[in-house]
């Protein structure tokens, strides 16, 4: 049986770029739940290269959903980037060609959004042509900026997370209304 593994990011299974430091945090964890979610990481990974004779530690896409992509890394999986797969599916380099903006989103948008996910392949290929990408997301933190893209939060101020989650159809459109209207002149 072969399996091709989907990824959407390259952090390795664990370490300052790995899972757990990359990720937990915007899940909630503090500081010191994510020591333990990256010792864990550690330790899985010495377990899997002592029995399996496998190591996955520093293989990119091994910290993808919180490890699962050591887990199919560990069943022989092929990993593939899922941006890459998904952007050929909907042939986007042809819709690419024919707009003057995009707009896409993401749950939480910051610099690990450029390490392989949809929305940074998404903006450095419009960025390729000169079109500009506003980004809509549950929460901004700290990226790095770049020409032609906007970064936008749809969760108004003091809105719990679960509220937030809760209303994120309303707040999406909501927010993307707003842009609009601010930039009636696109």
């Amino acid at each position: 049986m072969k399996i091709t593994a989907v990824c959407d990011v390259e952090n390795s299974l664990y370490g300052e770029n790995g899972a757990a430091y990359v990720f937990a945090p915007q899940k909630g964890a503090d500081v010191e739940c994510v020591k333990k979610l990256d010792d864990g990481l550690k330790s899985f990974s010495k377990v899997v290269e002592n029995c399996l004779n496998k190591d996955i530690s520093k293989v990119k896409g091994a910290g993808a959903a919180g490890g699962l992509g050591a887990a199919l890394l560990m069943l022989n999986a092929k990993m593939q980037k899922g941006c890459e797969m998904l952007l050929s599916l909907v042939d986007f380099d042809s819709a690419l060609s024919n707009c003057d903006l995009v707009f896409t989103g993401e749950g939480s948008f910051d610099s690990q959004s450029f390490m392989g996910k949809v929305v940074g392949s998404i903006y450095n290929k419009a960025k390729m042509e000169k079109v500009p990408v506003s980004v809509f997301a549950g929460k901004v933190g700290a990226f790095p900026k770049q020409d032609g893209l906007t970064a936008i939060c749809i969760t108004p101020d003091g809105e719990s997370i679960d509220d937030a989650m809760k209303n994120a159809r309303d707040n999406l459109y909501n927010a993307v209304l707003n842009y609009i209207e601010k930039n009636s002149a696109i």
